[in-house]
């Protein structure tokens, strides 16, 4: 019997709650955060696009490394597993290495990132890009709450 209850309301806990009482000894249940949203993974990239296409000299690859970077590194940098893969490429190369290790390895920073590590993500570069003058898409006209 494998179940999984999506926490979304007060209803989903209590029939959460429900399942896990009528467990048996000896089952396994298991809590997980959620990965990112579909929405924050639509508004990432289009940011991305947003930034290429108004800096003029970047592609959104080039963007986005320099993003996963700037903003997924420190919190990668938080998972021991992640960093003993991946860490001490970033700790020996310098910065221009280091964007096309990149782009050519398909180092994953966003791709297992929970919503509240990818929102951090957002929250800074988001700031960072505004305050230089880029106008981002607002995650309201696309049809959900902000990230905040």
């Amino acid at each position: 019997m494998n179940q999984k209850f999506h926490l979304v309301s007060d209803i989903q806990r209590e029939a959460a709650i429900k399942a896990v009482s009528a467990c048996k000894n000896g089952m396994v249940v298991t809590i997980a955060s959620r990965n990112r949203s579909t929405e924050q993974n639509a508004l990432l990239h289009k940011w991305f696009s947003e930034i290429a296409v108004q800096s003029g000299d970047q592609s959104l690859l080039d963007v986005k490394a320099q993003c996963n970077l700037k903003y997924g590194r420190p919190i990668k940098a938080q998972d021991p597993d992640w960093q003993a893969v991946f860490g001490y490429l970033f700790d020996k190369l310098p910065y221009d290495k280091q964007l096309k290790a990149i782009m050519a390895l398909g180092i994953p920073f966003t791709r297992d990132m929970t919503v509240d590590q990818l929102n951090e993500y957002m929250n800074q570069m988001e700031r960072d890009y505004r305050s230089e003058g880029f106008t981002l898409s607002d995650p309201r006209d696309l049809g959900y709450e902000p990230h905040r």
